[in-house]
C-alpha cells in the first residue's frame, strides 16, 4: 500500500509540476478543530497526500482540492457548509 501511495504521489507531483501557489483544504469530520486550509508545498499537505503515514486514507479526514487561489477555496468551504476553518500555521497560505 506504501508503494501505491508513492506512485500516486508522484502521478499528482508531475501533472500539477511543482506549483507553489495552489491550496488545499483538509476536511477531519472526526475533529473539527484539524480543517485547515494548506499550501499545496506545504509539508503537512504535500499537494493533497498528507504525510503519508500508515494511516487509512478517507479514515477521519480527505484532502479537497487543488484550489488555484485561497479564495476559491473558501468558496468551497463556505458553499459546503464546512466549518470556519484556521489556516496552516506551517505555511500560513
Amino acid at each position: 500500500m506504501k508503494q501505491f501511495k508513492l506512485v500516486l504521489h508522484q502521478a499528482v507531483l508531475s501533472i500539477i509540476g511543482e506549483k507553489s501557489k495552489i491550496f488545499y483544504f483538509y476536511h477531519d469530520w472526526t475533529s473539527e478543530k484539524e480543517n485547515k486550509l494548506h499550501k499545496g508545498n506545504c509539508k503537512h499537505c504535500d499537494y493533497g497526500m498528507g504525510r503519508l503515514g500508515d494511516e487509512i486514507r478517507g479514515e477521519s479526514g480527505v484532502w479537497i482540492g487543488p484550489f488555484d487561489t485561497a479564495a476559491l477555496a473558501d468558496i468551497y468551504i463556505l458553499e459546503n457548509n464546512l466549518n470556519p476553518h484556521p489556516r496552516c500555521l506551517a505555511c500560513s497560505p
